[in-house]
């Protein structure tokens, strides 16, 4: 399914753990789990490790564009936008190898982390993609009693760091511009 997915096109995935393990229950695993899929999300990188995470950069070429994403402690949510062919099933397929072998290492086991069998893929029409990351980010307040935006697993926090940084530029732009124009005139 995910090798069909169309260059250009949008896709919500959810993905839940093997048996319904509670993979994303630490706080190390789900860090993992947001940088291997930073990191996937670029073609031709090497094996995915802190020592060498790559940061974005304009050389590097996306293979897909990361919009929205919630880790909940059973499951993930995502929504990915695919830039190049298969290249959201190769973003999805070396974060899980990545990490199904972090994982196995770190509890000294084996086997599947992923259950492929109920992944839910779904094309994500342009018009709903701003509601679809309002709902994959919010999933904190359906899951968890408490404040859902301090929850630390959602692109939701991500989101308003980016925002508030735009507000202050746009101030700052706003305030330089109406600085007195005869006090720069000789």
């Amino acid at each position: 399914m995910l090798k069909a997915c169309l260059t250009g096109s949008a896709y919500y995935l959810r993905y839940q753990t093997h048996l319904s393990q509670s993979v994303f229950a630490s706080s190390a695993l789900c860090i993992q789990m947001i940088e291997a899929i930073k990191h996937y999300k670029y073609a031709d990188v090497p094996k995915f490790s802190r020592s060498i995470y790559i940061r974005d950069t304009l050389q590097q070429d996306r293979r897909s564009t990361l919009r929205a994403f919630c880790i909940l402690p059973h499951e993930y949510h995502i929504l990915l936008l695919q830039n190049h062919d298969e290249g959201i099933y190769q973003t999805i397929k070396r974060t899980h190898e990545s990490i199904t072998r972090y994982y196995n290492s770190l509890f000294k086991r084996s086997g599947k982390v992923f259950n492929s069998n109920s992944a839910r893929i779904e094309y994500i029409y342009p018009e709903l993609q701003a509601y679809t990351i309002k709902q994959i980010e919010e999933l904190p307040m359906y899951a968890f009693q408490g404040n859902w935006r301090s929850y630390p697993w959602s692109s939701y926090q991500e989101r308003q760091k980016s925002l508030l940084q735009s507000s202050i530029q746009i101030d700052l732009v706003s305030k330089i511009s109406s600085f007195p124009s005869h006090l720069s005139k000789e």
